[in-house]
C-alpha cells in the first residue's frame, strides 16, 4: 500500500459532481447554479486541468464565508445589440454568467455571423476551454480571454503587475475540436498551490520571490510572482488581455482587483461562423487536410505530433472511463469541507 503522503484516491466523475453540487447548495447557491459550478469544476478535472478543478472548492467556500462571493446573484444585461452582449454577474462565481454569455454568443453568431460578449462583476470562472469548446462543438470558432489580479512580474520587479490572464481559442473540425487553452504564466498558479500542498519544490524559471529573484519554494512563489511565457512577450500579451477584459468591458483591470484565490476581472469572448469567408464544406475539407499533413510530418524516434487540446481530450476519455485521481492532500481538504458544511463526503472508488 502506498504511504498516505503519496496516495491518490480515484473518484467517479459523477461522485465528484454529486459532492460539489451538494456543497454549493449547502453554501447557499440554487440547485441550478450549483449544478453549473459542479459541472465546470469536474470538467476541468476530467481534462486533466486539476489546478482548476475541485481543488478550488475550499477556496470558493472561503470567499462565500467572507461575504465576497454572492450565492444568490441577479444577473443583468448592461448592454445588448444583435451581435453583442454585456452581462453583469452581481459578484457571483463567473461560471454562471460566463456560460450564459457563451450560449447567447453562439445564438447571435449563428444569426449575425459573428458575436462578441463580455461579463463583468464576477469572481473566478475557471478553465476557459469550458466556453470555447462549447462554441467549437456548435461548429463555430470561439476565442475567449479573461483578466485577473496581479500575479505576473519580471526579474527585478518587487510587485506583480498583471494577472495570469488566460486565453483560449477553439477551432471546429470534422471530429474533435482543436483547443488552445493557456494562462500567460509559465506555470499556472494552481499548479504551484498543488506543489505547495504536496511539499514539493518547483522548477527554476517558474516564479520569483517578493525580491524579484528566482525561487524554487512554492510558498515564496505564491507570496511573490510568476514569470510569463516568453518573458517580455508574454508580459505584453497579458497587458493587452488586461485591457480588453477589463477597461474595454467597463470592468476592473488587474491592479484594481484584490489578490485572492477566487479573484477575477472580466470575461471576453468572440464567436464566429467559419463560413464567413469560405464555404463550410470547403473549410472542413481544408482543416482535415491540415490535421493530416501536420500529423504526417516525420519526427525523431517516432514521436507523436499533438494538436492543441489533444492531450486533454485523451485524458478526458480515460478519466471518464477509469475515474479521476486526486492527491491525498486534496481529498483531505474536501473531507474538511464536507464536515464543515454537513454534506456526505465524496466516496473514492479506489486508492493507489
Amino acid at each position: 500500500m502506498a504511504n498516505n503522503m503519496n496516495s491518490k484516491y480515484i473518484f467517479a466523475h459523477s461522485e465528484l459532481e454529486r459532492f460539489s453540487r451538494e456543497a454549493f447548495i449547502r453554501a447557499g447557491f440554487s440547485r441550478e447554479h450549483a449544478d453549473i459550478i459542479a459541472m465546470c469544476l469536474v470538467y476541468a478535472n476530467l481534462r486533466g486541468v486539476d489546478s482548476h478543478g475541485v481543488v478550488r472548492i475550499p477556496l470558493y467556500i472561503e470567499g462565500i464565508r467572507r461575504g465576497d462571493i454572492n450565492t444568490r446573484p441577479s444577473l443583468s444585461i448592461a448592454r445588448e445589440t444583435s451581435f453583442s452582449l454585456l452581462i453583469r454577474g452581481d459578484r457571483t462565481l463567473g461560471f454562471i454568467p460566463a456560460l450564459e454569455a457563451t450560449r447567447r454568443a453562439i445564438l447571435k453568431a449563428r444569426e449575425a455571423g459573428i458575436s462578441v460578449v463580455g461579463v463583468i462583476d464576477i469572481w473566478h470562472l475557471g478553465m476557459l476551454a469550458i466556453y470555447t469548446r462549447e462554441a467549437a462543438l456548435s461548429g463555430l470558432i470561439g476565442i475567449a480571454m479573461a483578466n485577473a489580479a496581479p500575479n505576473i512580474g519580471l526579474h527585478g520587479f518587487l510587485e506583480p503587475v498583471v494577472g495570469t490572464n488566460p486565453i483560449s481559442i477553439a477551432i471546429p473540425t470534422g471530429g474533435r475540436p482543436i483547443i488552445l487553452d493557456m494562462a500567460l504564466s509559465i506555470a499556472a498558479r494552481g499548479k504551484i498551490l498543488l506543489a505547495a500542498k504536496r511539499g514539493e519544490r518547483i522548477p527554476v524559471g517558474w516564479a520569483l520571490n517578493n525580491r524579484g529573484e528566482d525561487t524554487t519554494d512554492p510558498w515564496e512563489a505564491l507570496e511573490g510572482m510568476l514569470l510569463p511565457i516568453g518573458l517580455h512577450k508574454g508580459f505584453g500579451l497579458a497587458m493587452i488581455i488586461d485591457i480588453i477584459s477589463g477597461i474595454l468591458l467597463g470592468g476592473r483591470y488587474g491592479l484594481e482587483i484584490e489578490r485572492v484565490w477566487y479573484s477575477q476581472g472580466g470575461f471576453f469572448m468572440l464567436v464566429m461562423r467559419p463560413d464567413l469567408f469560405v464555404n463550410y464544406k470547403e473549410y472542413l475539407r481544408r482543416i482535415e487536410e491540415y490535421i493530416f499533413r501536420v500529423k504526417s510530418i516525420p519526427t525523431a524516434s517516432g514521436r507523436k505530433i499533438l494538436l492543441p487540446g489533444e492531450i486533454e481530450e485523451d485524458t478526458m476519455e480515460k478519466r471518464m472511463r477509469d475515474g479521476i485521481p486526486l492527491d491525498s492532500e486534496v481529498y483531505q481538504d474536501l473531507l474538511r469541507v464536507a464536515k464543515d458544511l454537513g454534506v456526505d463526503p465524496p466516496k473514492p472508488s479506489n486508492r493507489v
